[in-house]
């Protein structure tokens, strides 16, 4: 197995977490609603919400988007992990 590769495998997933996780947050900073634990939230109220946080769809798709490459990342780790060091390494 190449280190280059799993150098890469590693940077694609810290990255990947990293910018997420940003603009997870970057999104949620932005958004005009903040959910409560006292608002009994009705069908209505959610439809509502998710109005108006349309503008932001996007940005919590690409964190979602980015998230998942960094899911992978961490599979196709795993995966390397398992090939270098075998099966019954604990």
């Amino acid at each position: 197995m190449n280190n280059k590769l799993v150098k890469a495998l590693f940077y694609v997933y810290g990255l990947a977490w990293l910018l997420g996780g940003l603009l997870y947050t970057g999104a949620h900073m932005i958004s005009p609603i903040s959910f409560s634990h006292s608002i009994i939230y009705t069908p209505e109220i959610a439809s509502h919400f998710m109005q108006k946080l349309q503008p932001y769809w996007a940005y919590y798709a690409w964190s979602f988007i980015i998230f998942t490459i960094a899911d992978m990342a961490v599979m196709l780790l795993g995966l390397a992990f398992r090939y270098i060091f075998g099966t019954n390494f604990y």
